[in-house]
């Protein structure tokens, strides 16, 4: 197959208009790394302060009704407390935090119905023991 001299043309201004979006890309990326400015990211661990109001609000779930909403209570203010929460890490954090603690607010409904108390406690086990929002 043979090209016409305005195919190749058109062939090679091509090729430079992807190489030059690929170079303006990487110099975005470096330009936004150079003057990005540090942010506190919170860290999943132990003595992060949301996933230990977590679990002081999980050690009340089976408490009285004022006990365990001190414990929500406290958990909104932690939650609250995460900047910027539109940072990805926090973000995620965030988002672990809130499936738990869906789990953990269906339970106290669902507490004194047999067929629920079960799994609900294996999946609130598995959000205080891996801070993570993974068993299903």
């Amino acid at each position: 197959m043979t090209l016409k001299p305005r195919q190749i043309i058109l062939l090679v201004l091509v090729l430079l208009v992807g190489a030059w979006k690929v170079w303006t890309f990487q110099q975005s990326k470096h330009a936004a790394s150079v003057a990005a400015t540090p942010v506190a990211v919170a860290s999943a661990g132990d003595s992060n302060p949301v996933w230990t109001a977590f679990d002081h609000a999980a050690s009340l779930r089976d408490a009285s009704a004022d006990q365990f909403e001190a414990g929500i209570k406290d958990l909104e203010t932690a939650k609250a407390s995460v900047t910027p929460p539109n940072l990805k890490a926090n973000a995620d954090l965030l988002s672990e935090v809130r499936g738990c603690q869906t789990w953990l607010e269906f339970y106290r409904s669902h507490k004194n119905d047999p067929a629920w108390k079960d799994p609900l406690e294996h999946h609130l086990k598995g959000c205080t023991q891996q801070h993570a929002d993974t068993t299903l």
